[in-house]
């Protein structure tokens, strides 16, 4: 899951053109944990950090996963 979560989330922020500290701003998460997503450095994401994200994108939190 992690290696696909980190690519989707890359994924879907070039498509929207956005930057790691307007999606932080946008979601209220920290930047640092934005950044641990999409370098697949954060082993254990919690719903309540993967929730904001798919929120933000509009899609369902499968897809993000």
């Amino acid at each position: 899951m992690l290696k696909k979560l980190g690519y989707n989330l890359n994924f879907l922020m070039s498509e929207a053109g956005i930057k790691t500290n307007d999606l932080a701003k946008q979601t209220g998460l920290p930047a640092t944990t934005i950044k641990s997503i999409r370098n697949n450095e954060n082993a254990n994401p919690t719903i309540a950090t993967l929730l904001p994200l798919a929120r933000f994108f509009s899609i369902p939190l499968s897809k993000l996963i």
